[in-house]
């Protein structure tokens, strides 16, 4: 990977839940070639696995789970406000909001482009 430096605005009507998204989508869109470089040799190395073990859906329904998890404890329900105000108290399931905004950033960001990168979208 790049080595990217962004600052955000300090006005506090920008909420952090949006300066972490906006990163992740600068960050998707500056290396949506080095993603599609990653996935498409992290999918020919699971090819051979996956024949052998059949764990790619156990390992994708760990992740629902995680998710799951992460939107319930950190406040992050259908329709509700992604807010500095409607942020968890505790501070791991606040940084753990962050991270997954920013990750969801950087997916629709690359998947913005991933006809211009001729890669393949994902979810």
């Amino acid at each position: 990977w790049a080595y990217l430096s962004a600052a955000a605005t300090a006005d506090k009507r920008v909420s952090s839940e949006l300066k972490m998204y906006a990163a992740g989508f600068l960050e998707g869109y500056v290396s949506a070639k080095s993603i599609r470089d990653f996935q498409h040799n992290a999918g020919e190395l699971m090819k051979n696995d996956e024949a052998k073990h059949q764990a790619l859906g156990n390992i994708r329904d760990m992740f629902g789970r995680s998710l799951q998890t992460i939107c319930k404890k950190s406040g992050m329900a259908p329709g509700a406000g992604l807010l500095d105000d409607s942020a968890p108290e505790d501070s791991w399931w606040r940084q753990a909001r962050y991270s997954l905004l920013q990750a969801w950033g950087i997916l629709d960001a690359y998947n913005l482009q991933v006809d211009s990168v001729r890669g393949k979208p994902m979810s």
